[in-house]
């Protein structure tokens, strides 16, 4: 657990993960506006192709910021302990773990 910083960076792992959750919509930030709204989300007066781009653009951005998490609060691709068993495993099995 030494090349993770979330610990002691933890006041900014709060404010980044709040951030996380009102930058990709996610409750309790996504604000409805209309009657519509209320019952399908935001996403109901878009059909077929639009729809898709915009429901794989909003999972596109929560992906991102958990990639961001991983790299600055929980150290990227790197194992947590720095000896023999845990060093074998690939850096990306390391990140897509975390």
């Amino acid at each position: 657990f030494l090349d993770w910083h979330w610990l002691s960076l933890f006041p900014m792992f709060i404010v980044f993960f709040i951030s996380a959750l009102a930058e990709t919509n996610r409750p309790p930030f996504d604000l409805v506006e209309a009657e519509s709204e209320l019952v399908a989300g935001h996403m109901v007066e878009y059909s077929s192709t639009p729809f898709l781009l915009f429901f794989l653009g909003e999972y596109v951005a929560v992906v991102l910021m958990c990639a961001l998490a991983t790299i600055l609060f929980l150290g990227g691709w790197l194992p947590p302990f720095d000896f023999a068993p845990f060093t074998w495993v690939p850096g990306l099995i390391w990140f897509v773990l975390k």
